[in-house]
């Protein structure tokens, strides 16, 4: 009889979780959310491209959050200094990629700076 009583709440559990499921799904017309619906009910997500800035003659403490603010996290590689700038010392005298470019918003940017 135990046994039997035991079984019993089991299956009434079982049954009432069926029956929430199915007041789930009523809602949501049966369908369950999509990776869209959930990713535009998410804070502010990052874009996927994005249009380069142009960073010339701009120090880094500068530039760096110009690019945050515009959806990018990649990564910086320091190419060899700009001897041929007018930029002043310590700027970027040079981007690759270009301003205006449309780039991931993961790509990494290569930056010469002015010694």
């Amino acid at each position: 009889m135990m046994e039997t009583n035991a079984r019993r709440r089991a299956l009434a559990g079982i049954a009432l979780a069926a029956c929430v499921v199915g007041a789930v799904a009523a809602c949501s017309g049966g369908q369950q959310p999509s990776a869209a619906s959930e990713q535009t009910s998410s804070p502010k997500s990052a874009p996927t491209t994005l249009v380069m800035p142009a960073l010339q003659c701009m120090d880094w403490t500068d530039a760096e959050p110009l690019l945050r603010d515009a959806g990018w996290r990649g990564a910086v590689q320091k190419g060899e200094d700009v001897t041929n700038s007018a930029c002043l010392p310590n700027q970027i005298g040079w981007q690759e990629p270009s301003p205006g470019e449309v780039i991931p918003s993961d790509a990494p940017i290569t930056l010469r700076f002015v010694p």
